[in-house]
């Protein structure tokens, strides 16, 4: 008899648990499949997400997309990647960089180019798929912020090795995004819970894949890329150190390397680390 009313739940239990994960494994495996309902998804909201990114960082996620203009010198043709509405790249333009703008997002790269136009601002405007995007030549600088984090990690270090690509010898790759984790129990819990729970409302809406935080520098030395700066943001400023931003500089002689041997190269890295290594540089992939 005790055992009844169990018996009873587990069937019923058991059935959703079972559709949570197939729908969980059937995007997880097919990350092509899933992007193309990206540029939709981000149509739709266009609209409203520069707001409710503000109120859902307390503004540190401008402020880290801000920072990185000062690694920037005018005159220099900058790509800024997953453009989204733009406020990062015009601030760009009004220091006198040259911007190029691209994002999967038409919505998205209509907001930057009428904002663009409001202030009377000159600059590029691309609505494509970055894998398909073909410039005539390299970059002095490519800007991915929040970006790479949209895609499930086969698809990630895809993109990551052809942001490389796009730069030039000599250039740089500046990064904003989530940081990993770091710190004491308490804001190391504090971050987990921030992330993982963002991480699955943009999952639920169709805007990102599931994953853990990405640390991306670890990819930086398979692609001919050193770290030369980071900074970190705290969410709503007294909070855990949840965003960075890298600066990474291109060596000269990547550019005598295919694209497709820099894809192998960053899809040989292993997914984590052992976990000696994890405590020795405290961070969480």
């Amino acid at each position: 008899m005790d055992g009844l009313p169990i018996a009873c739940c587990m069937p019923r239990w058991s059935k959703s648990l079972e559709k949570v994960l197939a729908m969980i494994a059937r995007v997880q495996k097919a990350p092509n499949a899933r992007i193309k309902k990206l540029s939709s998804n981000y149509d739709r909201i266009s609209s409203n997400y520069d707001w409710q990114t503000h109120v859902a960082t307390g503004g540190q996620n401008l402020a880290a997309r801000l920072s990185q203009i000062d690694d920037l010198v005018p005159g220099e043709r900058v790509l800024y990647v997953g453009v989204g509405s733009g406020e990062d790249a015009i601030e760009a333009a009004r220091r006198g960089l040259r911007v190029t703008c691209l994002d999967l997002s038409e919505g998205m790269v209509q907001i930057a180019r009428e904002r663009f136009a409001a202030e009377g601002l000159p600059g590029e405007f691309v609505a494509a798929d970055l894998m398909q995007y073909a410039p005539e030549q390299p970059f002095d600088a490519v800007v991915a912020n929040f970006f790479l984090n949209v895609f499930s990690r086969p698809l990630m270090e895809s993109m990551l090795a052809r942001l490389a690509g796009l730069v030039r010898p000599g250039g740089k790759l500046l990064i904003a995004d989530f940081a990993p984790v770091r710190g004491s129990v308490v804001p190391r819990v504090m971050h987990r819970v921030y992330y993982g729970a963002g991480n699955f409302l943009y999952w639920m809406k169709g805007l990102c894949a599931l994953h853990r935080i990405y640390a991306y520098a670890d990819y930086y030395p398979q692609l001919g890329l050193r770290l030369g700066k980071t900074r970190h943001f705290r969410i709503f400023r007294k909070g855990p150190w949840i965003f960075q931003t890298t600066v990474a500089l291109k060596e000269v002689e990547i550019s005598t390397r295919h694209p497709a041997e820099l894809t192998d190269r960053v899809s040989s890295i292993p997914e984590c680390p052992p976990a000696s290594a994890r405590r020795a540089c405290d961070r969480c992939c």
